[in-house]
């Protein structure tokens, strides 16, 4: 399958149109049931438990000051900076903990085999990953889980 994506890009000062054609060489069946134990054990590996940590004890109240006034929007701006790269170590520490299980599940979700999904190229791999992250029943799944945490 094809996508064309049209992008805008300021190339100096001049307005261009760029088309990107992604070559997508999979497709996803609908999630269900069987599912939900693949993703539940990723999203395990990836460290869900030091996500929670962070929003805890001198960490929360640090994230409290920051977005309740103290010098403004430059505090905002750098304590969401700092929050951003924190979460992002988490989940780039995590994820080669994950690396079996991820194609694996992409595999199985798609009409592609584990070693297709290990060579497919750096784009269509991680358009991959977005095409599943998009997908209505993983949105639903995420939706469901989150109510968990209220």
């Amino acid at each position: 399958m094809k996508e064309t994506i049209q992008t805008d890009l300021n190339v100096e000062n001049q307005e261009a149109a760029t088309e990107i054609v992604v070559e997508k060489p999979y497709t996803f069946r609908k999630l269900g049931a069987e599912d939900v134990f693949p993703m539940v054990a990723i999203i395990k590996k990836i460290g869900i438990k030091e996500f929670k940590a962070f929003f805890e004890g001198e960490k929360l109240e640090a994230i409290k000051a920051a977005f309740s006034g103290g010098d403004g929007k430059n505090n905002v701006e750098q304590a969401g900076i700092s929050i951003f790269l924190e979460l992002l170590d988490i989940l780039l520490s995590n994820l080669p903990n994950c690396e079996n299980d991820i194609f694996l599940l992409l595999s199985k979700t798609s009409n592609l085999t584990v070693e297709e999904v290990r060579k497919l190229d750096l784009g269509a791999f991680t358009e991959m990953i977005f095409d599943f992250f998009r997908k209505d029943e993983f949105k639903d799944f995420i939706k469901v889980v989150s109510k968990l945490f209220k």
